[in-house]
């Protein structure tokens, strides 16, 4: 009978220190697991911080470019309109300067006056048209 208590004295020791070991064990497999998780946490955190700056970079650099086509659009808009208003003015002008009749009496002063306007006019109209 002391034998067999013995063995089973040994036999529950045995079994103590084996699901001690298995409690070890599966201790260091959970932490092992939560470090894994975490690490790939952080990992999609970084991937997704990554992609969100990579979107909104090639959000601006096409919100640039449609800029850029919209102020060509723009200053193409100004230089017909210029270019058309210019033209009318040029056949005004042309037109004034053909039709333009002064009275047989008039004096050199204001003819040399009407010149000198109709000219400068035109000097001014091309002026313009060279700045814009």
């Amino acid at each position: 009978h002391d034998e067999q208590m013995a063995l089973d004295k040994k036999s529950v020791e045995a079994d103590k220190r084996r699901h001690k070991e298995a409690v070890k064990l599966s201790e260091d497999l959970h932490k092992q697991a939560t470090q894994l998780e975490h690490n790939l946490h952080q990992a999609q955190l970084y991937s997704a911080l990554e992609q969100h700056l990579q979107d909104i970079t090639s959000d601006l650099i096409v919100a640039g470019k449609e800029a850029d086509r919209d102020m060509w659009d723009q200053r193409n808009a100004q230089f017909q309109t210029l270019l058309l208003s210019a033209t009318v003015m040029f056949a005004a002008g042309m037109a004034v300067i053909v039709e333009g009749e002064l009275p047989q009496d008039t004096g050199n002063v204001i003819i040399v006056g009407y010149s000198a306007s109709v000219g400068m006019s035109f000097s001014f109209l091309f002026v313009s048209i060279i700045l814009c």
